[in-house]
């Protein structure tokens, strides 16, 4: 990794690498189905910055006190809506009902759109200023679009988020009483996600979708950064809404770079919750 490179890019089916000034979103050889990139920083260089969970400063969003393992090159970009730094709180009621000595909860429904999309809204919002962008997009049925019309509302992006015709109403209000320019169109989300795809290659648009942007789950690890910190320790297990994977994966790599850095000594056990009706991995 070159001295001044933050990060390398690395494709998790082939292990081509590609560094941080070459921009690609997925690996061109294995494609956007197949090429996620995992964002690799040097933590083995890192290692003696840290001292230990016990000198992270509770009071620093984990974007400040642990900045070496997040993409973006300055807090400056982030919008300036605090996102994260959200509680955990301990619950004795939940944790005898299900057997278990000790559960804690972490509540991101305090972020700001109330979601932990937030996170992933807010790092992708600081490196579409980083990338020098006017304008952000998303393909959303509604979550992720609120959560990215909520924060780049703070900032000078304007925002274009495309939505399938089963797209909550409640969801599309939210989106735009922030400011957002809604394109609601006849077709399914994956068409969606198509459309938002194709204008964001033609037209130049920051493109914020999950799927093929590399730094979105850099954002959502921040969530397994300030369990660890905040407990003083690793947890035994960790439970989280599975969705797409993104979430669950999210967790894993933010535990792993704590664990790259020194500062825990093992990982946790991780499970994907999801509903009956809602279940596309198992």
């Amino acid at each position: 990794m070159g001295e001044n490179l933050k990060y390398k890019l690395r494709c998790i089916k082939c292990g081509h690498e590609f560094a941080e000034d070459s921009n690609p979103f997925t690996c061109p050889d294995c494609g956007p189905f197949q090429g996620t990139l995992d964002v690799i920083y040097p933590l083995e260089t890192l290692k003696s910055k840290y001292k230990g969970l016990q000198f992270l400063h509770r009071c620093k969003p984990v974007f400040e006190s642990l900045e070496d393992i997040f993409p973006f090159k300055s807090r400056a970009d982030l919008p300036p809506i605090p996102v994260g730094q959200t509680p955990q709180f301990k619950s004795d009621k939940l944790a005898k009902i299900a057997g278990l000595s000790e559960l804690w909860i972490k509540d991101d429904g305090r972020n700001p759109s109330a979601s932990f999309k937030d996170r992933a809204s807010a790092v992708a919002i600081a490196m579409a200023n980083e990338a020098g962008a006017n304008v952000i997009a998303a393909a959303s049925t509604g979550n992720a679009a609120s959560s990215l019309a909520t924060l780049a509302a703070s900032t000078s992006l304007t925002t274009v988020v495309f939505v399938p015709r089963n797209a909550p109403r409640p969801k599309m209000i939210q989106i735009a009483i922030h400011g957002a320019h809604i394109i609601k169109l006849d077709c399914d989300y994956d068409h969606a996600f198509d459309f938002c795809q194709e204008a964001c290659q033609k037209i130049g648009w920051y493109n914020r979708n999950t799927a093929v942007n590399p730094f979105t789950g850099e954002g959502k690890k921040s969530a397994a950064l300030e369990i660890a910190r905040d407990l003083g320790r690793v947890p035994d297990s960790v439970i989280c809404p599975v969705g797409d994977g993104c979430i669950i994966g999210s967790l894993y790599k933010g535990f792993s770079d704590l664990l790259g850095l020194g500062l825990i000594d093992k990982l946790p056990r991780l499970y994907g919750i999801q509903a009956i009706g809602a279940s596309p991995l198992v």
